[in-house]
């Protein structure tokens, strides 16, 4: 009976140790497979990241792509755009060339005390030659704003006996380069060759109220 009751206890025994072997084997096991479990999760977020910044880079390089063709497409408008405004105005040279001595008919006038006062030019001539008298008047000035906006006009001579040239006369004219101003021009009022090229070359004698005139402005001057 004693044998019997001491073989029991040893195997009770042997069954506890193994039970507690598991149990460790088991929690080491556990511990051992946190780490690889934590990995995991990490290594799917910097996926995750991964895929936002490649979406990103593709959704970003077909907007520059969109955004270069659309530059393309202004400047080639552009081009065309400038070509044609080129042809256009060499056309309208080309037909004014032929007016350069334009008759007196192209310019309206006023009289005063048998004299004439030029109000505009009807022609499309680039290079213009004010006559000296109109109908037999003498033209003695240019009135306000005679000359205004002529997108064509590129020289213009302006005859003796001409004393005064009104406010904003030339004004506007873009393509006007060239301006002979005389002897006898005794005044010019404000704006008279405002927003006219930056090449204007004003001609003109020197010592004449015209080169003063001109000198003041800061225009070109050639005698």
């Amino acid at each position: 009976m004693k044998k019997t009751l001491a073989v029991c206890c040893i195997f009770c025994a042997l069954l506890c140790g193994c039970s507690a072997q598991k149990a460790d084997g088991a929690a080491g096991t556990e511990e051992l497979q946190a780490p690889t479990f934590l990995l995991d999760a990490e290594s799917g977020s910097d996926r995750i990241a991964l895929d936002a910044a490649q979406s990103k880079i593709v959704y970003y390089e077909g907007l520059l792509g969109e955004l270069q063709q659309e530059i393309l497409d202004l400047k080639t408008q552009l081009y065309t755009n400038r070509v044609e405004y080129e042809s256009q105005i060499s056309d309208l040279k080309g037909n004014g060339a032929a007016e350069a001595l334009p008759s007196e008919s192209l310019f309206e006038y006023t009289k005063k005390d048998g004299k004439a006062i030029l109000t505009a030019y009807r022609g499309n001539a680039s290079e213009v030659r004010i006559p000296a008298t109109l109908d037999g008047y003498p033209v003695v000035a240019i009135a306000d704003r005679a000359f205004e906006n002529n997108t064509v006009l590129a020289s213009v001579v302006i005859p003796s006996g001409v004393k005064e040239i009104g406010w904003f006369a030339f004004s506007g004219c873009v393509f006007l380069t060239d301006v002979t101003l005389p002897a006898s021009l005794q005044s010019v009022e404000y704006g008279a060759f405002e927003n006219c090229s930056a090449a204007l070359t004003i001609r003109c004698p020197v010592g004449s109220y015209a080169q003063v005139y001109a000198r003041s402005y800061g225009f070109r001057t050639v005698s």
